[in-house]
């Protein structure tokens, strides 16, 4: 966790840490729409 920017604060705090893998030709905003539409399947 010492790798992800503010991880160890994070977990300290009782929370979640996610990693995101990233697929070529996949931009970040269709990721960050199919994250808030909830159809991440």
């Amino acid at each position: 966790m010492k790798e992800i920017a503010g991880g160890v604060e994070v977990l300290a705090n009782g929370e979640v840490v996610n990693v995101l893998t990233f697929k070529d030709g996949v931009t970040i905003t269709a990721i960050i729409e199919r994250i808030t539409q909830n159809k991440l399947r």
